[in-house]
């Protein structure tokens, strides 16, 4: 269809056509004085480009838009306020998503402060939209944050045809092997983290509970209950406009038409270049009448901004995610106590009695005797030998299964030595055939698992960090090189650090942008060692 600013219209239609009328009392344009050019979920006025292309000297309309619907292979990336309008530069995070997503199709926005990109591909089924913010301070003459947002479902995809140089002029699929990592990097996947809270049994149905003229007894964040009923009485006392300022509006629209008693506002998972009219929220519970659709009250609010659950089709939540939203609230400093259920401390789970190991009286006694003592306690003090045995059989298993655990091990049970000695090359049935990468935590640690990997033989590749591989970060260079009249160390780490821009991006950035115009001297025999490794 084309479009009239962002709203498609289609001059070529059937204003009386029966297309569905979603307002109150209509059920199609023919039967009401709506408008059916304007509804773009009819498909009977949908054309192909090259009819769009003779319909676009209408001067009606704006211009040309795809509508892309939840059957399309397409994903539509818009990145708002990404470029100044001024200077045309593009923020480098965004560059730096699109080179990783690889090259496609694009083109400016019609304000030209932002750039959409087309891509063929799908989200995981769990995430329906993603977006995020880039950057904590607007970019270049923009007075708005950059931010991106991704759409793989129904959707009007407006076209300028500004192409951006550089860039093909076809859809290109995109690189889903690092759709994942860059999701979850910016917390867009749902959170699948299981709360042990031991609260199996409190039930948090409130049919379950008498709580009329219910008094509760504790009322502040600071205060521990065990009694359910405390909780929902201090939710029921919050107000939902409240808590939706300290978790999902980033800003209020006072200006939009609302019923009594309700605020308009965006959200913080939408651009300040909306309407600003789709999600509002009462004393008591939030809705997006958008495409989105969701709502709830505080605790869902709260959970949305935990990460818990995603804002698209959310519901009010239950068991885990509504207890990790209840825990937000407290976090966020509203007066709701903390439960812990009564339990004995002297009691095991069935009942039985419970001795506590006395470890000072463990560490007071040899080796020999330690194992002794503890063994007629009912604790197995295996060796050391066998201890480590179990230990590198964990590792093993953690690897071939390709797990997220964390392995629990004594101080000194040779947990890196164990890795930095092995050469996995040789183990394929374990590694697949990929490289095994060893974090460390410090430089030194980091050198003897090194003296390990050359003692066994094994074939190891160092990856130094910024700092270590790049010495404008290091900040050999400070005092010749600077952007905007900071230091290009100190500039560099604003932005990695606090900024989470990729160093790759800033590292360009800084090497096309900084005060003295000249290349930096970790580039002049070739790309940064840092971004080549």
């Amino acid at each position: 269809m084309g479009h009239v600013e962002k709203k498609p219209f289609a001059p070529w239609g059937d204003e009386d056509a029966p297309a569905e009328c979603d307002k109150e009392g209509h059920e199609t344009a023919a039967e009401c004085d709506c408008d059916a050019r304007w509804k773009w979920g009819y498909t009977d006025h949908y054309v192909d480009g090259e009819t769009i292309a003779m319909a676009e000297v209408d001067p009606r309309l704006d211009g040309r838009a795809f509508l892309q619907q939840e059957d399309d292979p397409y994903v539509y990336v818009a990145g708002d306020d990404v470029r100044c309008p001024e200077t045309g530069d593009v923020h480098p995070a965004f560059i730096a998503i699109l080179e990783h997503f690889g090259l496609t199709y694009a083109d400016l926005s019609q304000s030209e402060a932002g750039v959409h990109a087309q891509y063929k591909g799908e989200f995981p089924d769990d995430v329906k939209q993603a977006s995020w913010r880039l950057d904590d301070d607007s970019w270049g003459a923009n007075d708005d944050l950059p931010s991106i947002e991704i759409y793989d479902g129904k959707r009007v995809c407006v076209a300028t045809g500004l192409h951006v140089p550089g860039t093909p002029t076809e859809v290109r699929e995109w690189n889903e092997d690092v759709l994942e990592n860059l999701l979850d990097a910016n917390d867009q996947l749902p959170n699948e983290q299981s709360y042990d809270r031991n609260r199996d049994e409190a039930s948090i149905d409130r049919d379950d509970y008498d709580l009329e003229d219910y008094e509760p007894e504790a009322t502040s964040s600071t205060e521990t209950t065990d009694d359910i009923r405390d909780i929902f009485a201090a939710i029921d006392r919050l107000d939902a406009q409240d808590v939706a300022e300290r978790t999902i509006v980033q800003r209020w629209n006072d200006d939009a038409t609302t019923s009594d008693g309700e605020r308009a506002f965006w959200p913080i998972w939408s651009s300040l270049s909306d309407g600003g009219t789709a999600n509002i929220v009462t004393d008591n519970r939030w809705q997006d009448t958008g495409d989105l659709g969701g709502y709830g009250g505080p605790v869902t609010m709260a959970a949305i901004d935990a990460g818990e659950i995603r804002p698209a089709n959310a519901r009010p939540v239950d068991g885990d995610a509504w207890w990790r939203g209840v825990e937000n609230l407290r976090e966020l400093g509203f007066p709701v106590s903390k439960y812990e259920p009564a339990t004995d401390d002297s009691r095991n789970g069935d009942g039985r009695a419970v001795s506590a190991l006395p470890i000072g009286q463990l560490d007071a006694l040899e080796p020999a005797e330690r194992s002794r003592f503890a063994k007629k306690r009912g604790l197995e003090w295996p060796s050391t030998a066998a201890a480590r045995e179990v230990l590198f059989d964990t590792i093993l298993e953690v690897i071939r299964n390709e797990d997220d655990r964390i392995v629990d091990a004594p101080t000194s049970l040779g947990k890196s030595y164990a890795i930095a000695s092995t050469r996995w090359g040789a183990r394929t049935e374990i590694t697949g055939g990929r490289p095994v990468v060893h974090l460390l935590e410090t430089q030194d640690a980091r050198d003897e698992a090194v003296d390990v990997a050359e003692e066994r033989g094994g074939q190891y590749h160092v990856l130094l960090g910024r700092h270590g591989g790049c010495p404008v970060c290091a900040g050999n260079h400070d005092d010749e090189i600077s952007i905007n009249g900071e230091p290009a160390s100190k500039w560099l780490d604003r932005q990695c650090e606090g900024k989470g821009m990729p160093f790759s991006a800033a590292h360009r950035y800084l090497e096309e942008h900084n005060d003295q115009g000249v290349t930096l001297p970790c580039t002049k025999d070739g790309p940064c060692t840092a971004i080549s490794q």
